[in-house]
């Protein structure tokens, strides 16, 4: 363990997470002895990530109170070193929930940069909604359950400059712009659907702009999950951000005010799901907001068809439907 190491992640502590404390912080000393709570441990990792230019895997795992700070520079001295000198894309992958993912970035690297790659994306643009439609490759998903009695569903705190509100149908041409244009109309056509059924919506709103939208619903979502009426609970169908709005909180503060709203509705528990490589979503739902795991499920699509597999608590299913 470099000293070096140890030494920084106590400046940090100090500067940034500790205000400006000048208490003993010893390396041995667990992350709840120094007093961190999850969104700072997390804030933690973030800045030993850029200050050593690594890339730490293990996110969800390290996110333990019970960590003492010279394991922290272990998993920073065993982390793969990140070539600071090779440009990153604008947008991280990790950042697209399932409706934009890898097209998004796509357009990222190819809308605008030159007559080749401009021709390639107008290409893929055309053709993606249909290749998707006949074949999505398997997707993995964390199955997240979170149980709605006491304690009550923690406050996240957002930007002041965004307001938490109700979706009206007067916003819906307002939530285009949460959309590459490509996925507008396929998107919003959804949205539709899904507060067609029943599902109530949340959207944050910063000036004129909606830069954020929260959907659930009581039964599932259309075509894709099914929620048994025994469990007393809803699904937590959509969770989205407008890109340049990403990075600020605002999506687990819709969803913690989803929670907020589910309890006071009656239900017993609010269940979701995220994509196993989506390290920071994991992260945020399980340390943050209190959702557990109760299970793993794997979609695909051939030829219009979907298909769902799927373990919870132990009990697997296949079928056209995930059904909970």
């Amino acid at each position: 363990m470099s000293a070096e190491v140890v030494n920084e992640i106590q400046r940090i502590l100090r500067k940034d997470l500790l205000l400006g404390s000048d208490r003993p912080i010893l390396p041995d000393a667990t992350l709840a002895e120094v007093g961190l709570d999850s969104l700072a441990i997390i804030n933690l990792i973030t800045a030993l990530e850029a200050a050593y230019h690594v890339e730490i895997a293990e996110k969800v795992q390290i996110a333990q109170p019970a960590l003492k700070l010279r394991e922290i520079a272990a998993l920073v001295e065993n982390s793969p070193r990140v070539n600071s000198a090779t440009p990153r894309p604008a947008i991280a992958a990790h950042a697209f929930p399932p409706l934009g993912h890898r097209i998004e970035l796509l357009e990222n690297e190819f809308a605008g940069r030159g007559p080749l790659r401009a021709t390639t994306w107008a290409v893929l643009r055309l053709v993606w909604p249909w290749l998707a439609a006949l074949f999505t490759p398997p997707a993995e998903y964390v199955l997240l359950e979170r149980p709605l009695a006491n304690p009550a569903p923690i406050h996240v705190p957002i930007p002041p400059d965004v307001e938490l509100r109700t979706y009206s149908p007067t916003d819906r041409d307002a939530l285009e712009e949460l959309w590459p244009l490509y996925l507008a109309r396929n998107a919003g056509s959804k949205v539709d659907l899904w507060l067609s059924t029943g599902a109530r919506a949340d959207v944050a709103v910063q000036g004129r702009r909606i830069v954020g939208l929260s959907i659930v619903s009581a039964t599932g979502e259309p075509g894709e999950v099914v929620v048994e009426p025994a469990r007393r609970a809803c699904w937590g169908i959509y969770l989205r951000e407008a890109p340049d709005a990403r990075g600020r909180g605002i999506g687990i503060a819709l969803l913690a005010q989803s929670l907020a709203e589910s309890q006071a509705r009656g239900f017993s528990a609010q269940m979701s799901s995220v994509r196993v490589n989506n390290a920071p979503m994991l992260l945020a739902t399980t340390q943050l907001l209190g959702f557990r795991p109760i299970g793993r499920a794997t979609r695909m699509r051939i030829l219009g068809v979907t298909r769902w597999s799927w373990e919870v608590q132990g009990r697997p299913g296949k079928g056209s439907k995930l059904v909970l």
